[in-house]
């Protein structure tokens, strides 16, 4: 099944080009991200591939999805995140919405092993 159809980047903007995740970010505004039974992210280092995975699984609600500061009185994530949207699949009769599983979770490299980092991670519904 197919719980997210599809994700909506924040199309907010910040003067400051080094706040997270916003400098991450820059040129995606409002990109939106439509996914398939299995998608693959891919490319560079620093592109934004974990920090794509990590607003997701904040905005729905995953276990696993890392905890930002605020190091500053603005929660820049927070207000990224809350900026952002998430559509679901739905039934296979169309009449409802998906729901996330409870016991879906962000899983990063670190919860795999964390002497290699080999795997990039992936958000597991």
């Amino acid at each position: 099944m197919q719980y997210v159809r599809c994700f909506e980047l924040s199309s907010g903007s910040v003067t400051n080009p080094n706040i997270y995740p916003y400098n991450i970010l820059r040129g995606k505004s409002g990109e939106i991200f439509i996914f398939d039974t299995i998608t693959i992210l891919y490319g560079n280092n620093g592109s934004g591939k974990s920090t794509l995975l990590n607003l997701m699984a904040t905005k729905l609600g995953v276990a696993g999805a890392e905890q930002n500061k605020a190091w500053s009185k603005m929660d820049y994530f927070s207000n990224y995140v809350a900026e952002s949207k998430a559509s679901f699949g739905t039934t296979e009769d169309g009449v409802r919405e998906l729901a996330i599983p409870a016991n879906s979770r962000y899983i990063k490299s670190e919860d795999i092993n964390p002497a290699r980092g080999d795997f990039a991670g992936g958000l597991c519904v």
